[in-house]
């Protein structure tokens, strides 16, 4: 919570579209019946024109071990 040692404080707002057919009837109908069954276990926060909203409060960043980040990395984007 900010008044307990935030960092910073972030409000993130998105408005959700219209969903974009693949152009493939069989990936259209299983995209449909997801966000379907979503929508349904959710509230319907999913919908065409729906605004969903999150606070967010980070902690105080930390510092990096560069090598330790670089392998890290490497091992990832090689595998």
């Amino acid at each position: 919570h900010h008044d307990e040692g935030a960092y910073s404080a972030y409000n993130l707002e998105v408005e959700m579209g219209k969903r974009l057919s693949k152009g493939h009837p069989l990936v259209d109908l299983f995209d449909q019946l997801l966000l379907d069954l979503f929508n349904m276990a959710s509230g319907y926060i999913l919908q065409n024109g729906q605004r969903v909203s999150w606070n967010v409060w980070p902690v105080d960043p930390e510092g990096v071990d560069i090598e330790e980040w670089e392998a890290h990395a490497d091992k990832w984007f090689n595998s």
